[in-house]
């Protein structure tokens, strides 16, 4: 009986030891990852997509965010022509990076696409992410509301 008793005790200590030094080693790895992170050496931001969603209606045709530029491209697809069209750029977050700047484009047809080049006031670097709102402010051809819909640009900054 004491032999059996000693036998449980010896798997249950080395079932412990074990949970033990791989449960330190776990430790161990996840504050390096953590602290890599806290650096700045593993930037998650870097992985993520970059992207234009604008509302129903209007589309990004082609975007790009420069040092101290944003190029936009859209697209009317409402179905009806437009008499006015406001678009206005606002960076979000805390970034360090400010855009806000609109531009007025007067008349455009559906299916047509007028090109924005946004001279912003930040000088950003091929390492930030900018990240911004897109909203757009127009008026259909024979009404006289003025309608807005918002959207979001973000990227990495290209040279």
């Amino acid at each position: 009986m004491l032999k059996l008793s000693m036998r449980k005790h010896a798997k249950s200590q080395a079932a412990m030891e074990f949970l033990m030094t791989y449960g330190w080693a776990l430790l161990v790895i996840l504050t390096v990852i953590g602290a890599l992170a806290y650096f700045g050496v593993i930037n998650p931001s870097r992985f993520l997509p970059s992207k234009c969603v604008l509302a129903t209606g209007f589309s990004c045709a082609e975007y790009k965010i420069g040092k101290d530029k944003v190029y936009l491209s859209i697209e009317n697809n409402l179905g009806v022509d437009l008499t006015s069209l406001n678009i206005t750029i606002n960076t979000t977050g805390g970034s360090d990076i400010s855009c806000n700047d609109m531009k007025t484009v007067s008349g455009l047809a559906n299916g047509a696409r007028t090109s924005i080049l946004e001279f912003c006031n930040y000088n950003a670097d091929t390492t930030q992410r900018f990240k911004a709102t897109v909203k757009i402010s127009y008026v259909k051809t024979g009404e006289s509301l003025t309608h807005v819909v918002t959207g979001e640009l973000s990227g990495p900054v290209e040279e």
